[in-house]
């Protein structure tokens, strides 16, 4: 993707980096996502690919909620 695309640049870093820069990259507000959980068998979907009922048993969604793509980790322990 990055040397096909002339819109992309290509950053060798490290992935634990300092919470500003994910901050200042966006990430920390961008990457979520309204999920739903299914009431009945319990499965956790995307709320923009489902509809009114659970595709996996027809049960009801709780309301959407956001979720945070971004991994918690901690760095020396």
């Amino acid at each position: 993707m990055v040397y096909e695309r002339s819109d992309v640049f290509g950053m060798d870093a490290a992935i634990l980096m300092h919470p500003r820069v994910w901050e200042a990259s966006g990430h920390t507000k961008n990457f979520s996502d309204l999920l739903v959980d299914c009431k009945k068998c319990k499965k956790r979907f995307r709320a923009n690919q489902v509809k009114d009922n659970c595709p996996e048993c027809g049960g009801k969604f709780t309301e959407p909620r956001p979720f945070n793509l971004m991994l918690k980790t901690f760095l020396g322990r």
